[in-house]
């Protein structure tokens, strides 16, 4: 294992290690502290945080004391992931804490503060989520729900401090029964809220996602598991799930009408079983907040230490599924008003936030050489694989040799800090394997950039191939590959700028373009805070380099390089090349177009490339690119071509207003990537037109009436609408099997009629005071307009279809396109509680996440009925608290087959983001 003495890429190479090497008893592993002191250390294998009391009561605004104190020996708190620095001490007892909020509630234990009173009788609380689910206990009954009783043992509001000590019940009669019979004084304990509020309670720190719990008055410690590892799904519809090794064995399960990728243990899905996982609704209602609850122990994704993972890959640890996490609890009646406060807390929703993707605040420990710090990949995991049948049946050409293994090992050598070790790597085999699985993977893509025939290993550059094993790497939920791969994705991201700025002629070189977008891809959908922000932060240098290149734009079809019969073999072969260049380079801009669209809307950023730039002619068919020789890729085009007629391919820019220029083309074009194109085009349009909606509300209300702005801004919303809801029937009439273009069309309909930046400030992205105002403007000019009524059901579209997406494939954009549909529901429900009809007949149920009906129509135009989600058997109303989050986070998890395995990190994080936000999420 690793030593401070090594880089951090020494660690990620020592690969080729026996599995007696790897065990966590003889390597301990080392934690973050240690990272930043190497002169510490601290106990073997630690993945949770410390609670710790230093030895002498010491103010923790001065560095050094603090440091001082972690330098003492630590105690182990049961509920913390792992070891981190402490930065705020509680003045009083000198217990220490991560975060300024767990201080904070922690300081209201000694205080006995409660500032949260009920309404309708005199308890307090000392936290807001307490009151809410006291005042729902007002309304079980509604014979008696203008009491203020409750019919159960009283509490006392206030205990006295002799109680309070003994955590005794006590009574709101002073003095107490158990006072008066022990013969104890009863006496209140002064409120000191001066004296708590000292500057050492205020020292801010990072959050992250494995900070400790603090521990309260009455407080249950909720322990978590500190072996747990993530486990990483694969997004391959033609495998129908995921690759994946369980107890040394892997698995990689076939599409339909597909080739099957085995070993001994493989367990394929069947087409049976595939139809039933699209076709089953998310979950049953009776079963739903189980269902829809994750395992909260999936906490160790954000900002990861690699050095406190135990990587021996003799013994995989399974997540567990927690099929008891809390229920949502009823909300209270008493009014709109209070119903939508006690369903919304921003505050909490901003600490939520902090452990998203979407908020990250560099802190010392966050550097190129910690995320590569703690890897150790064992050879044993190769013991069991039939890695030359797999190959030979499916890719034989598919394989690197050992001259190229070698190469691999100077690229991780050339960022060798530490000359006095020699890291060690991964077998040949093992490194097949994974490329094996990206080829795999990317052979299944609507839009499959990388062209597999022409793919020669030992030809290519080493940089190239680290993209490849990177991107693989992210496929396989074995804990060890899937940090392979992403410590190999900070070599490769280091990497490439060096191979640029040695040659600049690189630049123009279509190997490491691609690679460049590959390591984009692999770290804007990793799930990790640091490296989504850099991968948003390389984008641009790529989109220079192309557009600089001159690809967004290119000549005609040359008629010179359609191919025929007579073609001689060398003639074949150079035509065969020119159109594997000409379509690399039209699928790599498109593929680059995608990203940034996609990103744009994950980010709530303007995108970096506009449609009426990409000026070439529409990628060819699919079996045209695919076909593996010059001779199959003859007879496929050949096949095509009616006998006295041509067929002239139109450029990409020309089919946005004449999109039968498309159906024309016939078999020659790949209408599902032309119609992704188009749809994705119009991504730019609708952030200008929310960009003027800002613009002209500028000291104004946000999200006013759209007769508040001026005429060419309404009919700018009008005209996109109108043209992508046409082009959106039209993609899915053309490429019915298209799973993908159906979620894109209705996730950029949405888009159109609701900010995704203002979901996100509702929800308490930007803080309190920002989620206050959106909320007001929501309210006030939004939710009860039709837009909100078109947003509602274009949400539940997406929800509709993202549940019926192939096993494992719900991920990336996917996931937060379900993400935002959830926001959008969820957020509706809040501001718009049904109410009851004027005659008092109770109102029709309109289910959003079912195909259109007329009584759907009717809501969606004049708002008529009640909106609602199908949730297994039964329908439920938006405005019943969290269904919408709870139904996302369903569908989620629904899509990944294997339950007790881990998602994603991105779904993942996702998944608890939502959690957190529907309050039923447990503490990080």
């Amino acid at each position: 294992m690793a030593t401070f003495g090594q880089s951090g890429i020494d660690i990620l190479c020592d690969a080729a290690a026996g599995s007696s090497s790897s065990s966590p008893s003889s390597h301990p592993s080392q934690p973050a502290q240690a990272l930043r002191h190497p002169d510490r250390t601290s106990n073997v294998g630690a993945t949770t945080p410390q609670l710790q009391r230093p030895p002498q009561p010491q103010t923790p605004s001065d560095p050094s004391l603090l440091t001082s104190q972690l330098k003492q020996p630590k105690r182990k708190h049961p509920s913390s992931p792992r070891s981190t620095q402490p930065s705020h001490v509680c003045h009083i007892c000198n217990r220490v804490y991560e975060r300024a909020d767990h201080l904070t509630r922690h300081l209201r234990a000694h205080e006995n503060a409660r500032p949260y009173q009920c309404t309708r009788c005199p308890k307090r609380f000392n936290r807001a989520d307490l009151l809410t689910r006291h005042e729902a206990t007002h309304d079980r009954d509604g014979a008696d729900a203008g009491r203020a009783s409750i019919r159960r043992s009283d509490r006392a509001s206030e205990a006295c401090t002799n109680c309070a000590a003994s955590k005794a019940k006590c009574e709101d009669e002073k003095p107490c029964t158990r006072c008066r019979k022990r013969g104890l004084t009863c006496e209140m304990a002064a409120k000191r809220f001066n004296q708590l509020r000292t500057p050492g309670s205020y020292v801010t720190g990072v959050s992250t996602p494995e900070s400790t719990s603090s521990v309260t008055a009455g407080q249950e410690l909720v322990a978590r598991s500190s072996s747990l590892q993530p486990q990483y799904d694969t997004d391959m519809e033609a495998i129908g799930a995921n690759p994946s090794f369980a107890n040394g064995s892997a698995r990689i399960i076939a599409r339909d009408g597909h080739q099957t990728m085995q070993s001994p243990a493989l367990n394929p899905i069947s087409q049976n079983q595939q139809q039933q996982q699209q076709q089953q609704p998310t979950t049953s209602v009776g079963a739903l907040d189980n269902t829809a609850y994750f395992n909260q122990s999936h906490n160790a994704f954000q900002n990861i230490d690699f050095s406190s993972w135990d990587l021996n890959f003799d013994d995989f640890p399974v997540p567990q599924y927690d099929t008891f996490g809390p229920s949502p609890s009823a909300g209270s009646s008493a009014s709109k008003s209070s119903a939508k406060t006690a369903l919304r807390d921003p505050a909490r929703g901003h600490e939520a936030f902090k452990r998203s993707p979407w908020l990250w605040e560099p802190g010392h420990e966050d550097y190129i050489r910690r995320a590569t710090e703690g890897i150790n990949v064992s050879d044993d995991i190769t013991r069991g694989l039939r890695l030359e049948r797999v190959s030979k049946e499916l890719y034989p050409r598919i394989r690197i040799d050992s001259r190229m293994r070698d190469k691999l090992f100077a690229l991780v050598l050339a960022h060798n800090k530490d000359s006095g070790k020699v890291p060690s790597f991964p077998s040949l085999g093992l490194l097949n394997y994974i490329l094996l699985v990206h080829f795999t993977q990317e052979d299944r893509k609507f839009d499959t950039w990388i062209h597999i025939g022409s793919f020669e290993p030992s030809s290519s550059l080493p940089i190239f191939i680290a993209a490849l094993v990177t991107n693989g790497a992210m496929y396989v939920s074995a804990p060890a590959i899937w940090q392979f791969g992403m410590a190999l994705h900070e070599v490769v991201r280091i990497g490439i700028g060096y191979h640029i700025e040695d040659r600049n002629l690189y630049t123009r070189d279509l190997r490491t373009l691609q690679t460049l977008l590959m390591n984009l891809d692999v770290g804007i959908w990793s799930g990790f805070q640091r490296n989504m922000e850099i991968a948003e932060s390389f984008f641009l240098p790529l989109v220079t380099m192309i557009r600089r290149a001159g690809r967004f734009s290119s000549s005609p079809d040359s008629p010179d390089h359609i191919p025929s019969e007579a073609d001689p073999p060398k003639v074949l072969q150079n035509k065969w090349h020119e159109f594997i260049n000409r379509e690399s380079y039209k699928r790599l801009v498109l593929h680059l177009f995608f990203h940034d669209a996609q990103s744009s809307m994950s980010l709530c950023k303007h995108p970096a490339i506009s449609f009426t730039e990409l000026c070439f002619s529409l990628p060819a068919a699919r079996d045209l690119w695919l076909a593996r020789t010059a001779e199959q890729w003859r007879d496929a085009y050949l096949a095509k071509v009616i006998p006295g007629s041509s067929v002239d391919i139109p450029n990409i820019s020309e089919v946005m207003h004449h999109r039968d220029l498309i159906s024309m083309s016939g078999d020659h074009v790949d209408k599902e990537i032309s119609y992704a194109a188009l749809l994705y085009g119009f991504r730019a349009q609708i952030s200008s037109y929310w960009e003027s909606t800002r613009f002209y509300s500028a000291g104004r209300q946000p999200n006013a009436p759209l007769t508040n702005y001026p005429p060419w801004v309404q009919m700018q919303y009008q005209a996109l609408y109108r043209d992508l809801s046409v082009l959106a029937s039209h993609a899915v009439a053309a490429v019915p099997h298209s799973r993908h273009l159906a979620l894109t069309s209705e996730i950029m309909m949405l888009t159109t009629h609701v900010s995704l930046d203002d979901l996100q400030k509702f929800a308490g992205k930007a803080g309190e005071d920002e989620a206050n105002r959106v909320s007001d403007s929501l309210d006030q000019y939004w939710a009860t307009t039709a837009i909100a009524r078109h947003a509602v059901w274009h949400a539940g579209q997406v929800l509709r279809h993202a549940s019926s997406l192939p096993p494992a494939t719900l991920r990336d954009f996917s996931a937060v396109a379900v993400y935002y549909a959830s926001l959008t529901l969820w957020i509706y429900g809040l501001l718009r509680p049904n109410e009851p009809s004027p005659d008092g007949a109770a109102p029709p149920c309109v289910v959003v996440n079912a195909e259109e009906t007329p009584q759907a129509r009717e809501f969606i135009v004049n708002g008529a009925g009640v909106p609602s989600l199908c949730v297994g058997e039964a329908t439920l109303p938006l405005s019943k608290e969290n269904v919408a989050l709870s139904t996302a986070r369903a569908v989620l998890r629904g899509n990944y087959p294997a339950a007790e395995e881990a998602l994603p990190p991105l779904v993942d994080s996702l998944s608890r983001l939502i959690g957190d936000l529907a309050g039923d999420g447990k503490e990080h």
